[in-house]
């Protein structure tokens, strides 16, 4: 829980410096939030491995292996990085840009979890015996 106050009060430091340096240099407000970005995001992820751990158990234990799981924890991360991705282009004026993030975003889920829903078909398919 203290990781995540660090990092909420390094993204208010992050957001009132890219606002004061807005208004001098927007190229360099602009990679700064990048970079503000890119680093919190790395530390998000390792405080995810916990998670990580707990997904892989329950596949174990639930004997469905990795296979189900897999494109889910895949799906989550596109739209976690598609969110950032959005918000980035929204920040920096390019709301087409962002449209087409997230567009791509969604596709991008959704064939990640197309072999999910080929298995799920299939089950469904042998439990009414056919």
């Amino acid at each position: 829980m203290e990781d995540y106050l660090k990092i909420s009060g390094m993204c208010l430091c992050a957001a009132v410096l890219s606002a004061a340096l807005d208004k001098r240099d927007r190229t360099l407000s602009m990679a700064l939030g990048l970079l503000s970005c890119v680093l919190v995001l790395m530390a998000v992820v390792r405080r995810m491995r916990p998670a990580a751990v707990f997904l892989e158990e329950l596949a174990e234990l639930s004997g469905l292996g990795g296979e189900y799981l897999l494109p889910l924890t895949k799906a989550v991360g596109v739209g976690l990085v598609t969110q950032v991705a959005c918000a980035v282009c929204e920040d920096g004026g390019h709301t087409v840009l962002a449209k087409s993030a997230e567009i791509s975003g969604v596709c991008a889920a959704i064939a990640l979890t197309l072999p999910l829903l080929r298995a799920s078909l299939e089950l469904i398919r042998q439990m009414m015996g056919g």
